[in-house]
């Protein structure tokens, strides 16, 4: 069965997408499971994103989301996300069978952009089946759909970010991989777990496997 429709689209030439909704600029006026509602002009609009930005984002906060839109037949869906990049990699990830919305979501919570990038670059289907949902023949696709477009793609940012993942591979050791191992296996994602451990690796190799898992917990949870 066909998607339908996707993005409110309309096709130019190129047979490329363009949204009709593309920004959404307003307040966040609630928290839903997987959805913030952003009040736009006097209209609330049921937004879907990804778990770093349902995790951080304020109630009466100001936001700017890039949207995608997702029409089928029996529902519109509203997916927003804080780059451009987000949103072109949320729409790529669809073109690999086995992939709908919900799960380019759940690709992009668990990946930052470089990260996801660069794995699906180096074919890493190992570590795409990381992911809750993503199978080694799911990761295979995604490897074999969106190398080649992305062959472009720059990668020179994820070089300049050495500083917080560059301290964390360096300090990983020991009870620390073990830790990192839990948190994966309890659904967190690398972009919510790097953060983490850069900042307590010390402490969390100090404590040990068990204690150091509990310790990251709650820091994640705050």
């Amino acid at each position: 069965m066909s998607r339908g429709f996707q993005n409110g689209d309309v096709i130019d030439g190129s047979g490329v997408g363009q949204p009709v909704i593309a920004i959404l600029e307003g307040s966040v006026i609630e928290r839903e499971e997987d959805a913030l509602v952003l009040m736009v002009g006097g209209v609330g609009y049921r937004v879907h994103v990804i778990k770093a930005l349902l995790q951080e984002a304020l109630e009466e906060e100001r936001l700017r989301l890039f949207t995608h839109l997702v029409v089928r037949e029996d529902a519109q869906v509203l997916y927003g996300f804080a780059t451009k990049e987000e949103r072109i990699l949320f729409v790529k990830l669809q073109n690999a069978s086995g992939v709908g919305p919900k799960l380019a979501l759940q690709v992009l919570s668990y990946f930052s952009v470089d990260e996801l990038v660069r794995a699906i670059a180096e074919a890493d289907v190992k570590k795409l089946s990381k992911v809750q949902g993503v199978g080694a023949k799911t990761a295979s696709r995604i490897v074999l759909e969106l190398k080649g477009s992305l062959e472009n793609w720059d990668l020179a940012t994820t070089s300049s970010k050495s500083g917080e993942m560059g301290k964390v591979g360096s300090l990983r050791s020991g009870p620390l991989v073990d830790i990192e191992e839990a948190l994966f296996q309890l659904g967190f994602g690398e972009r919510e777990v790097a953060p983490v451990l850069a900042e307590l690796a010390p402490e969390l190799a100090a404590l040990g496997v068990n204690e150091g898992i509990r310790r990251a917990l709650q820091a994640l949870s705050r």
